[in-house]
């Protein structure tokens, strides 16, 4: 037996000699080839940093199938059985292009989880099978595992001290840091979570991103704090961001956002958009400005509509060729919070009807959809609350029904 160990320490488990591992780098998974002729099959591993609480593997074991247009058995589905770090298991069979069987595995231990695949012919077959069964019942994970939430963020804080002494930063939350000048200013909020799914599957430069993404955010002028800036300097950069109601709370404890209430569990923020960094608008910031909340929303609303002229869609057509859903995924950030946009708003209930329902599982990502197509919305609902847990920036797993006059979350 061969022993592979991942390079960051993550987990290790023993397997056949023949097996050939290959390790992904941008994704810090891991693919075996497995045999060869008529029992060739393949094994993927991926870990994936747990950072939230609510993690049911059943649902994310459908929807590892779901993704590659498998329909599990739900005979052979177990979830939360057995004492292994197995908790959830299924098989299934998809028939395009050719048919081919399929197993799966969620495997948990503590805030790290990973997501097994078995495909290929020997996915079928008595050998091969139970040498994956083996190999991934004895899986190592080691006794020090990736730190904490407050591990990291007690590390962000400990180089915050020792190498930007022109700031002090204070814990706020579970993940952020408030960050002040020497003087007793407020700067901005730093948010940790993104920093460290980043970390996670880079530990060995963790220091180094660190670094990094602090001199991103602290990028101060010669002498000190940065100065406030006028209104008009600014006024142009002004955009709404979509945060979670958590975040905001944990934010709010020590910096007291602009914010307007925007639906349940959702607020929207304003945000000065600079090249290396955002600066959050503050109500001190408002006061000095001498502008209403009234006026800052619609100087930002209104610059985020101009940035969005051309805005590029994803629309996916039904049988009947109308549209059944519509993707906005431009990566800038402020995809999310393109749904308070008005004339966004028109657009999707042109194409959607004047009733819909939306995703936003992070901020980069926003998904109108239907209810005309049971299978699709499941599979859409699935994908929102699976992408809520993986991607960065995350802001809600929740499904809203948008109206023209009102965003409400559904129980879908």
């Amino acid at each position: 037996m061969a022993r592979w160990e991942h390079p960051l320490q993550l987990f290790a488990l023993e397997h056949p000699d023949d097996w050939e591992p290959q390790y992904q780098a941008e994704t810090g998974g891991v693919l075996f080839t497995l045999g060869g002729g008529a029992e060739m099959s393949a094994l993927s591993l991926n870990p994936v940093a747990l950072t939230r609480a609510q993690f049911v593997p059943r649902d994310h074991l459908l929807l590892a199938a779901d993704r590659v247009g498998v329909t599990l058995d739900p005979d052979t589905i177990r979830a939360e059985a057995g004492d292994t770090p197995i908790c959830a298991y299924g098989e299934g069979v998809r028939k395009e292009p050719f048919e081919t069987p399929f197993r799966f595995w969620v495997i948990r231990h503590d805030g790290l989880a990973l997501f097994a695949t078995h495909l290929g012919p020997g996915a079928g077959l008595k050998a091969p099978r139970r040498s994956v069964d083996e190999s991934l019942e004895g899986i190592d994970f080691p006794e020090i595992l990736p730190p904490t939430p407050e591990e990291f963020r007690d590390r962000v804080l400990e180089i915050l001290a020792r190498e930007y002494p022109q700031v002090i930063g204070t814990p706020s939350g579970e993940w952020g840091v408030d960050l002040r000048s020497v003087e007793g200013a407020v700067l901005s909020s730093l948010g940790l979570e993104n920093l460290y799914r980043v970390c996670l599957l880079s530990s060995e430069v963790t220091g180094a991103l660190i670094r990094e993404h602090l001199d991103q955010v602290l990028t101060l002028p010669e002498g000190g704090a940065p100065q406030s800036q006028p209104l008009d300097d600014v006024a142009e950069r002004l955009l709404p961001m979509l945060k979670s109601d958590q975040w905001v709370q944990e934010v709010g404890q020590q910096l007291e956002l602009a914010r307007v209430d925007f639906a349940p569990g959702l607020v929207l923020c304003f945000a000065v958009d600079e090249p290396k960094r955002l600066a959050y608008v503050t109500q001190e910031m408002l006061a000095e400005w001498d502008m209403p909340m009234e006026r800052l929303q619609q100087i930002a609303q209104d610059n985020l509509a101009r940035k969005s002229i051309d805005l590029p869609l994803t629309v996916l057509d039904g049988e009947d060729d109308r549209p059944l859903a519509v993707i906005i995924n431009t990566q800038d950030g402020y995809d999310a919070a393109r749904l308070a946009i008005p004339s966004i708003r028109e657009n999707l209930a042109e194409q959607l009807g004047d009733e819909y329902l939306v995703g936003l599982p992070n901020r980069d990502f926003l998904i109108a959809f239907t209810n005309r197509d049971p299978e699709m919305q499941t599979r859409i609902i699935r994908q929102v609350r699976h992408d809520y847990q993986r991607m960065h920036h995350p802001l809600s797993e929740t499904i809203y029904r948008v109206r023209f006059d009102s965003v409400e979350p559904t129980e879908l």
